[in-house]
């Protein structure tokens, strides 16, 4: 019986000089779940938006942390922390720049393709 023949997917390399924000955070609403269940696993929808803790702080109740699935605004209002997108919310959930925000996305949505 023949092997199976898999292959090895390698993404291509992230060039910094020439990052596409925009079909970056395109790409990341298509695949919101991968991105809330690797970082916002306790949340729950509630028709566009997904409400979540934030990890950020001792959240205790689902509410005040929330993530419209159709543009990618959040915010955090009991904090006052948002942003427009999700390479903002990426970057504010591991306190990192938007730069190496749209890189972490991109390996993570680059995983999800099929």
């Amino acid at each position: 019986m023949p092997r199976a023949k898999f292959t090895i997917y390698h993404p291509k390399p992230f060039d910094p000089k020439i990052v596409d924000f925009k079909c970056i955070n395109a790409d990341a609403l298509q695949r919101l779940p991968a991105i809330f269940n690797r970082w916002l696993p306790d949340g729950e929808y509630r028709g566009d938006e997904y409400v979540a803790l934030n990890p950020k702080r001792q959240d205790r109740n689902l509410g005040s942390f929330s993530v419209n699935t159709k543009s990618g605004v959040w915010c955090d209002f009991a904090t006052g922390d948002s942003g427009a997108d999700i390479i903002s919310l990426v970057a504010f959930l591991l306190n990192i720049g938007q730069l190496e925000a749209a890189r972490v996305i991109k390996v993570v949505v680059e995983a999800y393709r099929v």
